[in-house]
């Protein structure tokens, strides 16, 4: 396949129609502003894509109204803190 096939067949395809995919959910923003977003991932859905690399794009859907179709580009910077974090660690600490 010559490179200009390759590249008109991959600018043809519709990012939103194909990101909704099942098959590609990765998880639930549990915080989200205008600088940064946490994701929830459940580690079935991130196995299931083979993984989220440092750096990786995901599409955020807005889902609640059927009329609006929008997302926000996403980037993977790295692995969000969790509100339980510090007593997880609190909890490991007191046992050793």
């Amino acid at each position: 396949m010559k490179t200009t096939d390759r590249i008109k067949q991959l600018a043809s395809v519709d990012p939103l129609k194909q990101g909704k995919q099942q098959e590609l959910f990765v998880g639930h923003p549990f915080s989200l502003d205008y600088n940064k977003a946490n994701i929830l991932v459940c580690d079935d859905d991130k196995e299931r894509v083979k993984g989220i690399a440092q750096g990786t794009f995901l599409l955020a859907f807005y889902d609640n109204e059927e009329t609006v179709e929008e997302a926000i580009l996403l980037r993977a910077l790295a692995p969000a803190k969790l509100p339980t974090d510090s007593a997880m660690i609190s909890s490991m600490i007191e046992y050793y």
